[in-house]
């Protein structure tokens, strides 16, 4: 069995068979998720949200911080 070049395989996944290179799986047995490519867009979008969600946090706690009101 052999794991192509950047597949990411989800911790405790019983990989039976050779996997491609940059794809993601998991699972018992190991199944197919997505591309590496598409895990990559998602990771992406995740971050933006986050930082968009402690700007607005910061800005609830800090109101001098918002350029809206000075």
């Amino acid at each position: 069995v052999t794991v192509g070049e950047n597949t990411i395989v989800g911790a405790q996944s019983f990989v039976n068979k050779n996997l491609p290179p940059n794809e993601v799986w998991a699972g018992s047995p190991a199944r197919f998720i997505m591309s590496l490519e598409d895990y990559l867009e998602k990771l992406k979008k995740r971050k933006k949200k986050e930082e968009k969600f402690c700007a607005e946090e910061l800005l609830l706690k800090e109101p001098d911080l918002n350029p809206d009101v000075m």
